[in-house]
């Protein structure tokens, strides 16, 4: 689930650098067929037509695929799974330094359910980034945690 969100946060990140035109005016065409390629590279074409039909609207795109909690391509649902498993994998090992991990994944987690959607799409790019940041953080901590860690480490457990 790392990966897809943060694969989903550099995939939507780039497509709007590229073919986002803020206007009121419909666009051309050819846009349409970008941004239904977008969602079909997510498979979530059909998802997103059944929550928002099939006008499609760049803005209910990003926030289909960044915000969605019952889409399983979607970064938040994505995260909350991620916060899901690494409490599993404490339950399990019963590991102290798993903490730090925890943390991460929570702040991720808040900053995609509390941060305001105005907020958001002011600096759709800034957020992507930072989610990226963040998955990568967790990646970091969670190879340290449970990959690479010290004997000494081990033996606090």
């Amino acid at each position: 689930f790392l990966e897809r969100a943060f694969a989903t946060a550099k995939l939507l990140d780039v497509h709007f650098r590229e073919f986002f035109v803020a206007t009121d005016e419909p666009g051309d065409p050819s846009d349409q067929v970008e941004w239904i390629g977008l969602l079909r590279s997510c498979t979530a074409f059909e998802a997103y037509c059944k929550v928002y039909t099939a006008d499609l609207k760049p803005e209910r795109a990003a926030e289909f695929l960044l915000l969605n909690s019952e889409f399983p391509h979607a970064i938040r649902f994505a995260v909350d799974r991620i916060q899901q498993s690494l409490e599993c994998i404490h339950d399990i090992t019963g590991s102290k330094r798993s903490g730090s991990v925890a943390k991460l994944a929570g702040r991720l987690r808040s900053e995609l359910s509390f941060t305001p959607l105005d907020e958001i799409r002011e600096d759709l790019h800034g957020f992507l980034g930072k989610i990226r940041k963040q998955c990568t953080q967790i990646h970091t901590a969670l190879h340290q945690v449970y990959i690479t860690y010290s004997i000494e480490a081990a033996l606090e457990v």
